[in-house]
């Protein structure tokens, strides 16, 4: 979804799929009539593959 009249709405879900690419997460945190904050979370380390 945007609100914008230009894009496609895709950048979170591309952001989403970038940090779970690299072993972390991103989680919502959103408060009713102030809107919504993402929180990323990477690893410190680099897993061996």
């Amino acid at each position: 979804f945007s609100t914008k009249n230009r894009g496609i709405g895709l950048g979170l879900t591309i952001a989403r799929n970038i940090i779970e690419e690299h072993g972390g997460g991103i989680v919502p945190i959103s408060e009713p009539k102030k809107g919504a904050t993402m929180a990323v979370y990477l690893p410190r380390y680099r897993l061996p593959l």
